[in-house]
């Protein structure tokens, strides 16, 4: 469940990755219709255990910000499609605004569909003006579920974010000038047991996350994550 669930994440803190036709609102995540990012996971070994394809299906603007409808499509080692979503990034005020119920991953929103459940948090942000050793915002999602007679809990934290420096990174989709950016991660639930763990996230502008890798919390790596192809750009 939390390699699933740090897959998941990844995709959607970082691959949000495309919007508007205008580039002046966000730096990093250029919102345009049509464009597709694709993203190949991998486990500690070298192994592809999963892909990711994200496509930018429609932008629109009202309120003084921009905003993408993305939808994402994650396929199983086998090339088989596990999964299919849609979810939406803002860009406002030269910040890019990822809602906070992204950040539950959307296997255990899949299992309590049926059910009666609630969220609530803080968004994901990520400013336009990068710089190193800067400090970016914490960012929280809780989710309630009601199963009579009990209610369960779940809290992802996404802590100490920074921006560690900057470098060339090279992938299958090319080589990119990126900024890293590392934070921690919390998943907790009700019953007082809680999964640490860390990652390393680079990014590069007009394309989003490039890479990234994942650590336990004893900082073993998990796997990591790479943009192995763009279209539509």
């Amino acid at each position: 469940m939390m390699m699933k669930f740090k897959i998941t994440l990844l995709l959607l803190i970082g691959i949000a990755s495309v919007t508007a036709n205008a580039q002046d609102c966000s730096r990093y995540y250029p919102f345009k219709e049509g464009a597709e990012f694709e993203l190949s996971s991998y486990n500690k070994k070298g192994k592809v255990n999963a892909k990711s394809i994200y496509k930018v299906m429609e932008v629109s603007n009202g309120g003084g910000a921009e905003t993408a409808f993305i939808a994402n499509e994650i396929f199983d080692e086998k090339g088989k499609s596990a999964l299919t979503m849609e979810y939406k990034i803002t860009c406002k005020d030269d910040i890019v605004s990822v809602d906070f119920s992204n950040l539950i991953a959307p296997t255990l929103r899949e299992t309590y569909k049926e059910m009666e459940f609630e969220m609530s948090g803080e968004n994901l942000q990520l400013p336009n003006n990068l710089s190193t050793g800067q400090s970016l915002p914490d960012a929280h999602a809780i989710m309630s579920v009601h199963v009579a007679p009990v209610n369960m809990k779940m809290r992802v934290d996404i802590t100490d974010r920074q921006v560690a420096l900057k470098e060339k990174v090279t992938t299958g989709a090319g080589t990119f000038d990126c900024y890293l950016i590392t934070y921690k991660t919390i998943l907790k639930n009700q019953i007082g047991i809680n999964q640490a763990s860390s990652s390393k996230q680079w990014i590069a502008e007009k394309v989003g996350v490039v890479k990234q890798e994942d650590y336990n919390g004893k900082g073993k790596l998990l796997g990591r994550t790479e943009l192995t192809a763009i279209r539509g750009l």
